[in-house]
């Protein structure tokens, strides 16, 4: 009977470094959501439900918003959630 060696597998430094890279755009995209959205996410307006466009890149929802300026805003709640449920345990 031989012995069967395993190795570890070079990939999961891949994935570490994929996570990292995602998590810090998202931190990035969070942080200049101001600048980088398109419209205020709050605002409605007669454009409702359309297709992506020049004006509105992801489209607009059931009121008229703006989606891509949502979701900008949203990840800066997300990002804070996330932080704190992190946190909360070794309070």
């Amino acid at each position: 009977m031989t012995a069967v060696t395993v190795t570890p597998s070079r990939g999961f430094g891949r994935t570490r470094w994929t996570a990292a890279g995602l998590l810090s755009l998202m931190i990035l995209a969070a942080v200049l959501a101001p600048l980088l959205a398109p419209a205020d996410p709050a605002q409605q307006t007669l454009d409702q439900l359309r297709p992506p466009s020049a004006d509105h890149p992801l489209g607009t929802d059931a009121l008229g918003r703006d989606v891509l300026s949502r979701l900008l805003f949203a990840l800066r709640v997300d990002l804070l959630l996330m932080v704190l449920a992190a946190g909360l345990p070794s309070c």
